[in-house]
């Protein structure tokens, strides 16, 4: 499986992207949480200063938002807000599309 990140500025405008591919996972929530901080090292590589970032999976946004112990709570607490010098703005759902960065 692969996990991408799409950077795009205030209008939409096409900034940059990533793709991280991975071997032996299977799980399309874990994948979605191993695509934020791959947004966020996008955002780190394109010199982007505010970030927000959109997922479609309600169980990742919980879980970055909250105090997540669960199968990829090492991950997502790398990335809650606070935690990395990049500042995540903020994340919200975005139903019935792929995970994608938006530039403030």
């Amino acid at each position: 499986m692969a996990a991408a990140a799409v950077a795009r500025d205030g209008t939409g405008a096409f900034e940059g992207a990533s793709v991280l591919i991975t071997q032996g996972v299977t799980d399309p929530e874990l994948m979605e949480a191993i695509a934020c901080p791959e947004g966020l090292a996008l955002a780190s590589n394109l010199a982007i200063r505010k970030v927000r970032i959109a997922s479609d999976n309600i169980n990742v946004v919980k879980n970055i938002r909250g105090d997540s112990k669960g199968i990829y709570g090492h991950i997502v607490q790398e990335i809650r807000p606070g935690r990395d010098p990049l500042p995540l703005q903020s994340l919200f759902m975005k139903a019935k599309h792929p995970m994608k960065m938006h530039i403030s």
